[in-house]
């Protein structure tokens, strides 16, 4: 699944900071015999997948796959479906296959003990790819864009204490 993602190098970058989420979109070269170029989405998340007053709540695999099925509704018709796999590269399991309808879709995983440590990253570290051709092969003819929001949500939330000599 590192091959959307650099060849693994990104694995390098992801499992040393405290709370990442990485995407790229690149060109994915492969085939036996013929060479095949594939347009792939890859993924990583590790660490803290939010932070707030009351803590943080760490990123997981169910979160990425959550990620990856937001994407596929914003921008397919077909259904997402997921089934458990073995992946040579995966923490035992922790290897998810997807597919878009009946078509094979793409991969996500936890990355294995053994490759992280060969990049000397401690903590666990999510990753995924998903054919972005299928993906727009897929999506509805009417789709719009919509303007960004005046109202963001709101990531961090901020309290204080004053004392009651100050006025509010």
């Amino acid at each position: 699944a590192g091959r959307a993602l650099g060849g693994g190098k990104a694995g390098a970058v992801v499992g040393r900071e405290p709370g990442v989420r990485l995407f790229e979109l690149g060109q994915v070269f492969s085939g036996n015999g013929r060479v095949q170029e594939r347009a792939y989405l890859g993924l990583a998340l590790s660490g803290a997948w939010e932070r707030s007053w009351r803590g943080s709540v760490p990123a997981d695999l169910f979160r990425l796959k959550g990620v990856i099925e937001q994407v596929a509704a914003r921008f397919a018709r077909a259904p997402l479906r997921a089934e458990a796999a073995s992946l040579p590269w995966a923490e035992p399991g922790q290897g998810i296959r997807l597919w878009l309808g009946e078509h094979p879709f793409g991969v996500i995983g936890e990355v294995s003990r053994r490759l992280r440590e060969s990049y000397d990253c401690e903590q666990p570290i999510w990753v995924g790819e998903v054919q972005a051709e299928l993906l727009l092969g897929h999506a509805p003819a009417d789709a719009r864009a919509q303007g960004v929001s005046h109202f963001p949500p709101v990531k961090r939330d901020l309290s204080f204490y004053l004392s009651d000599a100050h006025a509010y």
